[in-house]
Parts: structure tokens; sequence; C-alpha cells
């Protein structure tokens, strides 16, 4: 229900009371924050958050196919089994470790687009971020290059 208009002429037809230029009636969206403004931000922003879900969803399921391939059976083992493509079987625990770590290299790097695209500002903040996550990817590569337990650095 929509309050009285207040005596002294209440607000003027373009503006509304604390001076904001949309007019008195007008739907401004949810608050800043709110759960429905992330998708407001137009399509790179709903792409981004897709590619964001879809890499987390991947990197999901690649770590469920290697245990599974890994501890429980052979996926491929049988006749008429279901075949796995070759970047998805895993010899050892160190083939999965790989694959994992690769799709985490891809999520920050994705995170740190959408943070980009959401950030107004783009000030020393948004640097340092960027920093920190570049570091972190350095380190899972070089712990990817050299880090092979049985001394098979990478090829």
């Amino acid at each position: 229900m929509a309050d009285p208009p207040r005596e002294g002429g209440g607000a003027s037809r373009m503006g509304g009371e604390d001076g904001s230029s949309q007019p008195e009636g007008a739907v401004t969206g949810p608050p800043r924050g709110a759960p429905g403004r992330r998708l407001e931000r137009g399509f790179e922003r709903a792409l981004s958050l897709l590619t964001d879900l879809f890499l987390v969803g991947a990197t999901l399921m690649i770590a469920a196919f290697g245990f599974y391939d890994l501890f429980v059976t052979r996926i491929d083992a049988g006749e008429g089994a279901l075949r796995l493509p070759g970047w998805l079987r895993m010899r050892d625990l160190n083939d999965l470790k790989a694959r994992v770590i690769s799709m985490i290299i891809l999520v920050a790097a994705v995170t740190f687009v959408d943070v980009v695209v959401e950030t107004k500002d783009g000030g020393l903040s948004t640097f340092y971020l960027g920093a920190a996550v570049a570091l972190v990817i350095a380190a899972l590569t070089v712990f990817l290059r050299f880090g092979r337990a049985d001394g098979e650095g990478g090829s």
C-alpha cells in the first residue's frame, strides 16, 4: 500500500523526496548486493557465472570418475562396458591430481575475471587479488611440472 502524500507538495513528478531521479512510484530493483542483482549486470556477467559453474561441475565429475576408476573398479574393464576417453582415464593418483589441479587453475582464472567484471573501481585491491591469483596459479603449475613423487617430472 502506498504512503499518502505528505503536506507541502511532496515530491516532483520526476524525482523522489530524497532527490533521486527516479519517479516517485518507480520500482528500482533489488538493493545493491541482493541475490537478484547478480544477473542484472548483463550478458558478460551471466556468461562468466555459467562458465564458473560449468567448470566446478566438470571438476567434480572428473574427480568422481577418477576416484571410482582408481578405488572401486576399472570403468572400461569388461565387455560392453562404458568407454572413457583417454584424457579421462586415470592410471594412478598423480593423474587424478594433475587433472583436478588443472581444473582448479581454470576456475581460479574465471573467478578472477568475474570479480574484475563486477568491480566498479578497479583499484589497487583488484591488482592485489590478481597478483594473488597469479601466484597461486604459478605455484600449482610448478607443482604439476616438478611435484611428481616417482621422479617423472612433467613431459
